[in-house]
């Protein structure tokens, strides 16, 4: 399988001000990753470790100090602002707190349309496909006419997702995206998300510190300590045979199940 997006020895530094004065934080110290089309990589670790900034800059958002990424055949540090502008279509995030992606003056509908504005002219033609968003991600197409203090907090995190998913992207950054609902709700999320992937064929990078979220979810992990990628390889080895001390005593404190044939429900997997 091609990379989906590949990041390579990637550093970021963050300037933090205090009545000290400023410091210096190495966020990410020569980070590199890669995910393969229609794969999931899961990136865990404490918090801390630079999985948020991790995601940032992978996308672009808050782009590394050095280093690489590249989505398909086309480095991202090397194109315009223009260029990247209509790079975005193709990858999407999911944040842990959905209100972060939702203006709460706006209907949903609003939201999301903001994401269509570039490729759909029409009006008629953002709502048709707002409705049909919201309608693949369980809520109704009616619901669009809504403000989000009107939904529960799972219901927001679904409109969070259907507005990523808006401009067709091929990768999915989720950050944290469950760590914040009750554990009744992550399974429903978690259970959409697998449905997505496989109905849209997508790329997922899932970024967690719950270890039993990303070995259910991912096909690879990387484990983040520090600003660094201490050991990643494939979900069934990594559990099976961790090498790092640290991954060791990461996994060891957390009991797993992780077999994908079986419906995530909480801390135990249930038939479909």
């Amino acid at each position: 399988m091609p990379d989906c997006i590949r990041a390579t020895d990637l550093w970021k530094t963050h300037v933090r001000r205090g009545v000290l004065g400023r410091t210096r934080v190495r966020a990410l110290k020569g980070v590199s990753v890669a995910v393969s089309q229609g794969k999931t990589l899961g990136i865990v670790g404490e918090s801390g470790a630079g999985k948020s900034t991790l995601a940032r800059a992978l996308l672009y958002l808050d782009p590394p100090d050095a280093g690489t990424v590249s989505v398909g055949d086309v480095d991202l540090g090397r194109i315009s602002r223009r260029e990247l502008r209509r790079m975005r279509p193709r990858l999407g995030i999911v944040f842990q707190d959905p209100n972060s992606s939702l203006n709460p003056r706006l209907t949903v509908g609003a939201s999301i349309e903001e994401a269509l504005l570039q490729h759909m002219r029409r009006r008629g033609a953002r709502r048709e496909r707002v409705g049909e968003l919201l309608t693949q991600v369980g809520l109704a197409a009616g619901d669009q006419d809504r403000l989000p203090h009107e939904f529960s907090g799972g219901q927001r995190q679904r409109i969070g997702i259907a507005r990523a998913l808006a401009a067709g992207p091929e990768l999915l950054v989720l950050d944290e995206p469950v760590s914040s609902l009750d554990v009744s709700i992550q399974a429903q999320i978690l259970n959409l998300l697998l449905d997505l992937k496989d109905e849209l064929d997508l790329t997922y990078l899932f970024i967690s510190h719950d270890l039993n979220v990303v070995a259910f979810l991912s096909d690879d992990i990387a484990v983040m300590s520090n600003g660094r990628i201490v050991e990643q390889g494939p979900t069934e080895q990594l559990l099976r045979a961790p090498s790092e001390p640290y991954t060791r005593q990461l996994f060891e404190d957390t009991p797993v199940f992780h077999d994908r044939r079986l419906r995530y429900n909480g801390d135990r997997r249930s038939e479909p």
